[in-house]
């Protein structure tokens, strides 16, 4: 048998970056009443931000990057309290490099190179498959079936901006 030595060596690294929590300032969201949902459940699946943060690390480790979205379900709300008391909130995907199929960078006019172009392989479902491909404009979901793509839906992207990062 062979020992995994990259899990030991990523454990161990992850120990020592994790050891003590990080002291974070929010700003002027430190107040913000989705706040503490976001730090307690940061990915609508029971996680923390810090048990994600973690997992961010981990994979980055293992893949050399890894793609962190931040992402919002669509809502039907108009006001910001609605969309709080329908539980609408922003949450962070984990989408691994085999998942990211295309992006594109370009040059702004301050010289930085801005994410405007993202497409994210979701998965495949009874003999379709599943796509969502972020623009600065716009957030598309397409489903793929047979050799035929069809947008499910699409979006405004509010954010004027790709809402990933590549660490």
């Amino acid at each position: 048998p062979y020992d995994n030595h990259t899990k030991a060596i990523t454990a161990i690294y992850n120990s020592f970056l994790f050891r003590q929590p990080p002291e974070r300032e929010f700003g002027n969201i430190e107040n913000d009443p989705g706040l503490d949902a976001f730090m307690e459940d940061a990915d609508l699946d029971g996680r923390t931000f810090e048990a994600v943060m973690r997992d961010v690390s981990t994979y980055a480790t293992v893949y050399g990057h890894v793609w962190c979205v931040i992402d919002k379900p669509p809502t039907n709300a108009y006001t910001r309290a609605e969309e709080l008391e329908q539980g609408i909130r922003p949450y962070i995907s984990i989408i691994t490099p085999e998942n990211i199929l295309d992006w594109r960078y370009e040059r702004s006019m301050s010289g930085y190179y801005t994410l405007t172009y993202l497409k994210v392989y979701e998965g495949q479902t009874s003999g379709s498959e599943s796509f969502r491909v972020y623009t600065p404009d716009t957030v598309s979901v397409y489903t793929m079936h047979k050799d035929e793509a069809y947008v499910e839906y699409e979006l405004p992207n509010p954010l004027g901006r790709v809402p990933a990062v590549c660490v």
